[in-house]
């Protein structure tokens, strides 16, 4: 197969529309209600926090997906649509857990056929241009070092978010009645795992500044939602841990921009 490393043609940016629209509604719409948002899908809407961290973490792809469309470079856009993939494949995953175990509803259905066609486009497009790029790498050792902390803390919540929601019960003192959203808050932050080793493995910046920009919105988001849990007295304690984490990540974001990753 030949591989076209050049643009995205207007094929595939509409289709990058998708994955666009999914985060926007799937990530602003619990980012903003919180649990509200769970109840308009007949879900009990428990754990208030954990839903908008869901929604932050979503919605995180969101700014990246439009600057790809917009920028049309496929170097800029490869990582972010290696996000999307490993998203809508741990989704499925997600979703086959809650059929099987008997916790269906219209909902995970309708993600699941998303998130099979996003699978479907973002593999296609990955075929089309190449899974890897060759190059030197021309950013920073203390950006590699950050890289590799935040993907294996990325890849250990993810999993658990993932494969054992109830975990979080236990752990965090939260409810975790609707484990759904749990598994979907795991496959999104299994993207940034994804996308993380990706950037590790390139450390060239032209690659890797959508996914620094798109790890700076989901860790500022995530700082915003757990300062508003915890001047709320939200129940749980996990903002305690996910503010000053989030506050350096976004810090170490902001520092890598400014400075193109040097």
């Amino acid at each position: 197969m030949v591989r076209d490393e050049g643009n995205l043609d207007p094929r595939e940016r509409w289709l990058l529309l998708l994955p666009l629209a999914g985060g926007l509604l799937f990530g602003a719409g619990p980012l903003l209600l919180g649990g509200a948002f769970g109840k308009l899908f007949g879900v009990s809407g428990d754990d208030d926090y954990i839903y908008r961290l869901a929604g932050a973490s979503t919605f995180g792809y969101v700014i990246p997906l439009a600057m790809a469309i917009a920028g049309r470079g496929w170097s800029a856009a490869r990582l972010v649509v290696v996000a999307v993939l490993a998203f809508n494949a741990a989704s499925i995953l997600g979703c086959l857990i809650e059929i099987i175990g008997g916790g269906s509803r219209p909902v995970v259905y309708l993600i699941l056929v998303t998130s099979i066609l996003l699978v479907a486009i973002s593999t296609w497009m990955l075929r089309r241009h190449g899974w890897h790029r060759q190059g030197e790498a021309d950013t920073a050792r203390w950006l590699l070092w950050l890289q590799v902390i935040l993907t294996a803390a990325a890849a250990a919540t993810g999993l658990i978010a993932l494969l054992l929601p109830t975990l979080l019960h236990t752990i965090f003192q939260y409810r975790a009645t609707d484990t759904f959203l749990y598994r979907q808050l795991g496959a999104a932050t299994l993207g940034y795992a994804v996308m993380g080793v990706g950037m590790i493995r390139s450390r060239r910046y032209d690659e890797i500044r959508l996914p620094i920009i798109m790890s700076m919105t989901f860790n500022g988001l995530a700082v915003l939602a757990s300062i508003v849990a915890i001047v709320t007295a939200a129940p749980g304690w996990l903002p305690i841990i996910v503010t000053p984490v989030g506050i350096v990540t976004t810090a170490g974001c902001v520092a890598a921009l400014a400075r193109r990753g040097r």
